[in-house]
């Protein structure tokens, strides 16, 4: 009896280890897949550095650091390096405002003139719920100097008619954001910097600050970098939005700063659950177009919503609430055009299957094909994709491979656009499209040609219209 027992015993143990090690080389797996992805897409981008985190059910079960912070010094991303995440920073001023209608200091229908006496009189309408789903109406700061005083902005401001009335519709706006963090301002008594890492970053500061200037020497801090074409090479970002745009863009973290505040927020250390679904629930605009919660974006994935925002084109913090996972990409650049939603979206699918996006998956390879191959190899990578998947539209990705083309290598372009006219003839966008090609090409005749041909098939492409105008303007001047 005892040697039975001891079998059973012995048995027991040997299934579970191999259960444990089928969990972890499937986890590993995965691990080595997303690395993959990781390596090929930054290739393909030319993304100079990136880190990644993914947690699922309160775990972090992917950390990892890719590529070089600088290269001019050449040194590697660490867990040390502090990304600035731009407007991702929205989030964070969204649950600050939220800790505040949490405390019944606020709530979201206050008028902002209740907590800003000295706005303008044409804004009173404007409550808080209203900035924080981009829905008031404000003219955008953004085009305004950035440096001078509050004062003298709100001047300026106030000689712009309203875009719309409050609640109308989306329009993501800048404006919306200092405001929220002058009310946090007079509110608590201290400036937002403070409040948000006071009551949001519980550990030591040194992985964590507050600076929407890129040119401030900051120690681990990395600058954006943005591609040259006229220099063929990447440049540091120069921009200085300076501190009023803190609450809007001005976040400087490190990936395991944010893996903290995000294990915090999940286990209500910020706000209740309740309160949380008060920030996470639809704003109703006027409109009934617009979708938007109160500071989070919705993202739909196969038929599944994912919550979050993104910055700057370099960065993205992605919540999949159902499946209890995050998913957090920082970069510090890019040569062609944002891809963190599609990393986001592509890792996503690597975790769980039922996100797998097969459309997206063949217009990558696409994608990838024009950018790593020649230009003749890769519309021979293009016809063989297309053959197999005839039902699947590429219209809108060889539009935008060439426009990424054209900003370097025009002829490329221009056969690239013409390939999209062979493709889809029936379109007046890949007309019109091609007609800029040959625009910036110099070649003003064919491009009044194919102008004209985008205009017949779309009467109210004033865009087209327009630059026929300019163009045979210029020929007549030319003759």
């Amino acid at each position: 009896m005892k040697t039975i027992s001891t079998f059973i015993l012995i048995l027991i143990v040997l299934i579970s280890q191999h259960i444990i090690g089928k969990a972890f080389s499937n986890e590993e797996k995965k691990s080595q897949q997303i690395n993959t992805y990781m390596h090929d897409i930054m290739q393909t981008h030319q993304i100079p550095g990136a880190a990644l985190a993914i947690i699922k059910d309160g775990k972090i079960i992917h950390e990892q650091y890719y590529g070089k912070a600088s290269l001019e010094k050449n040194t590697p991303v660490t867990k040390n390096t502090m990304f600035r995440v731009y407007s991702t920073t929205k989030l964070i001023t969204a649950t600050a405002i939220f800790q505040l209608i949490e405390k019944e200091k606020i709530t979201l229908n206050d008028f902002v003139h209740d907590h800003l006496t000295y706005i303008p009189t044409a804004w009173k309408a404007i409550q808080i719920k209203h900035l924080l789903t981009h829905s008031s109406g404000l003219p955008d700061m953004i085009h305004y100097d950035s440096h001078q005083s509050d004062k003298a902005l709100l001047t300026e401001l106030a000689k712009e008619k309203m875009l719309f009335d409050a609640g109308e519709r989306f329009t993501y706006n800048q404006t919306n954001y200092w405001l929220l963090a002058l009310i946090i301002k007079k509110v608590t008594g201290v400036s937002f910097d403070d409040y948000v890492l006071k009551n949001q970053f519980l550990s030591p500061k040194s992985g964590v600050l507050f600076s929407s200037n890129s040119n401030e020497s900051i120690p681990n801090r990395i600058a954006k970098y943005s591609f040259d074409y006229k220099k063929n090479q990447f440049v540091g970002a120069t921009d200085d939005y300076g501190i009023r745009a803190h609450s809007g863009n001005g976040l400087n973290i490190t990936l395991q700063e944010l893996i903290k505040w995000n294990q915090n927020f999940d286990n209500n250390t910020f706000l209740q659950k309740n309160t949380k679904n008060l920030m996470w629930s639809d704003f109703s605009f006027k409109d009934q177009k617009s979708k938007f919660l109160h500071g989070w974006g919705l993202y739909p994935i196969q038929n599944k919503m994912s919550i979050g925002f993104t910055g700057g084109g370099v960065s993205g913090f992605r919540k999949f609430v159902d499946d209890d996972m995050t998913i957090i990409i920082l970069t510090n650049g890019f040569k062609y055009y944002p891809v963190h939603n599609k990393i986001i979206n592509h890792i996503a699918g690597i975790v769980n299957p039922t996100y797998i996006d097969k459309e997206s998956i063949i217009k990558e390879q696409v994608t990838n094909g024009f950018f790593n191959l020649t230009t003749d190899k890769a519309i021979e990578n293009y016809t063989k994709i297309s053959n197999k998947n005839p039902n699947t539209n590429f219209e809108r990705t060889l539009n935008r491979i060439g426009y990424a083309m054209a900003k370097s290598r025009i002829e490329d372009a221009i056969k690239i656009f013409e390939l999209n006219v062979r493709e889809y003839p029936d379109s007046w966008n890949v007309y019109d499209s091609l007609g800029e090609g040959h625009e910036i090409n110099k070649n003003y005749k064919a491009s009044v040609e194919f102008y004209k041909k985008s205009v017949e098939r779309n009467p109210e492409n004033k865009h087209g219209v327009q630059k026929i105008k300019e163009l045979e303007s210029k020929l007549k001047n030319v003759k």
